[in-house]
């Protein structure tokens, strides 16, 4: 049971991270667990040892019959740095709350993949904060009013984001950074794009898979500041997060008109040179997901 003065209830002081747990294993851990470190030493928040962290997992997991929803499920761990302190500042002797939920795994419609999401570019901006950009910290309320932008009869996800120095900047020239749970990538001319996650935007670990990969198959692949407009040549886009692999986009919705839509015609000229479909076939399936896009 948490307490009703813990620090992460009562500021959001923490970090969090959502795992997938397949077929016994905890997918992708050394990614998670290299954000939650980057995480602590940006928030100076204690965490407990790895070891120590894999053990409970594996306990939770194992108890209170949590055993009759494997081999598939979604371990969410949230740490907090605890009770004490006065007001914002930190404790004079911190240590930390650990809380690990177990979450049943998520269904996803097949034709997701196969014929792809429509999504909404947000009206939020994004705000920028070098310190908070890449990590998973507790403060989610800019994800929360953008999710709830969104509705789900039209739209399965929604595009944030952040305001560029243009003066009297357009939403089309407004930055690219994330989607409301997910990363962004899109294809143009047979090189991968992602935003750069240096201001804002979460430093999704599937994300990061995909640059590794990128770097191991010498696929070309570049992370910049990109306008939204910017989106508007490319041949392809999808996002990605750790619990869906990757999802392609079929259409961007902004202010009540189709921004961009996927071409068909130009998919089947780039199929056989697009890597975004040997990038799903190689993570996809690792999540229990169809690797069949559009």
């Amino acid at each position: 049971m948490i307490a009703d003065n813990d620090r992460g209830l009562a500021y959001g002081d923490g970090l969090f991270e959502t795992i997938a747990y397949i077929d016994g294993q905890l997918h992708n851990w050394s990614l998670h667990w290299q954000r939650l470190v980057l995480g602590g030493e940006r928030l100076h928040l204690n965490l407990p040892d790895e070891s120590l962290l894999i053990e409970k997992i594996h306990s939770r997991l194992h108890n209170e019959q949590m055993i009759s929803i494997l081999p598939h499920c979604i371990v969410k761990v949230i740490i907090t740095r605890g009770i004490g302190g006065k007001a914002y500042q930190f404790p004079e002797h911190p240590t930390y709350t650990l809380l690990i939920n177990i979450i049943d795994w998520p269904e996803r419609d097949p034709s997701d993949y196969s014929q792809g999401i429509a999504v909404k570019v947000c009206s939020l901006r994004l705000a920028k904060q070098p310190v908070l950009a890449g990590i998973k910290h507790l403060n989610r309320l800019e994800q929360v009013l953008a999710r709830n932008e969104l509705d789900d009869s039209r739209f399965h996800d929604g595009f944030l984001l952040a305001h560029s120095d243009v003066n009297g900047e357009s939403s089309e020239q407004a930055l690219l950074i994330e989607a409301c749970s997910s990363n962004i990538f899109f294809l143009r001319a047979n090189i991968l794009y992602t935003p750069l996650l240096d201001n804002c935007g979460v430093q999704g670990t599937m994300r990061q898979y995909i640059l590794q990969l990128c770097e191991q198959y010498g696929w070309p692949v570049e992370q910049g500041d990109y306008p939204l407009q910017y989106l508007l040549e490319a041949d392809e886009i999808f996002i990605s997060n750790s619990i869906y692999g990757i999802v392609p986009i079929k259409s961007i919705t902004l202010h009540e008109k189709e921004f961009w839509r996927h071409s068909l015609k130009q998919s089947a000229l780039n199929l056989d040179q697009s890597y975004v479909q040997r990038l799903a076939q190689l993570i996809n399936p690792s999540v229990h997901r169809s690797n069949i896009l559009l």
